[in-house]
């Protein structure tokens, strides 16, 4: 498998704390339906038009490069800042990247990822030494339902969530919960989701609002992008919040 980088955006602030720079890795293990990025659902190179300008998604970055253009950017990192990676899935990419992070910590660089954790086990433990900060998202964990429209194995979820829970500072980790309105927000799963963080009280929850961000990413891949959604609160995330606030939880809503 190649390791291709669609964008490296930085001087951002909701992923993780304090100033970062995100790099995004091209591939992912799952298919979300409200996927904002689907430039990196295929691990491949892929041709787009935007604007009427031809492009390819997806470019080859040596360890050694991303490093260098990494550190160039150590002086924003102000407030715990530092590198955070995200894709696609970004721990699929774990021969890569176990290159590129232990330089950074011996950098002194905090190092976040962005991950849904369907993904092989040994990956995870390959990377977590030089990990600071989890952001982990929680979608959908009725099984058929993970497996038929994100393509995922929610127990393999289970076990690599328990993993890191296990082996993390919980002021560490955060979870991410996209409001995705008949998907992640029917009542059976809103139950199951505060099943599991009710586990965890001391792990704070981000719920998301969905958004149409990636439609043009679509278009310019011609893919269709049939997912209905508004960038507002709904009356069912609104609901879900205050039950979780009720428990006694530490709950925020992002906008995107």
């Amino acid at each position: 498998m190649q390791d291709y980088i669609t964008n490296i955006q930085r001087f951002c602030v909701s992923d993780g704390p304090g100033i970062r720079t995100t790099v995004f890795l091209k591939g992912c293990t799952l298919h979300c339906p409200w996927c904002s990025n689907p430039e990196n659902l295929n691990y491949e190179q892929e041709p787009y038009i935007k604007d009427g300008k031809h492009g390819i998604y997806g470019y080859d970055l040596s360890a050694d490069e991303l490093v260098n253009q990494l550190l160039r950017d150590k002086a924003y990192w102000n407030n715990g800042g530092g590198v955070t990676f995200s894709g696609g899935e970004c721990l699929s990419h774990a021969e890569y990247l176990a290159q590129v992070m232990p330089r950074l910590m011996d950098n002194g660089v905090s190092i976040a990822v962005e991950t849904a954790l369907f993904i092989d086990k040994k990956n995870i433990e390959k990377l977590l030494p030089y990990i600071d900060y989890f952001m982990v998202d929680i979608k959908i964990l009725v099984g058929e339902r993970c497996k038929d429209i994100l393509g995922g194995d929610v127990n393999q979820y289970y076990e690599n969530l328990g993993y890191v829970c296990h082996n993390m500072q919980h002021s560490n980790i955060v979870f991410r919960i996209p409001c995705a309105e008949n998907y992640t927000m029917d009542s059976e799963n809103q139950k199951l989701i505060t099943d599991l963080i009710s586990k965890y009280p001391d792990i704070p929850i981000e719920l998301f609002t969905m958004h149409r961000l990636g439609q043009s990413k679509y278009e310019s891949l011609e893919r269709e992008y049939s997912f209905v959604t508004s960038d507002k609160e709904t009356d069912g995330m609104i609901l879900f919040y205050n039950s979780l606030i009720s428990k006694g939880l530490d709950v925020k809503i992002n906008k995107l």
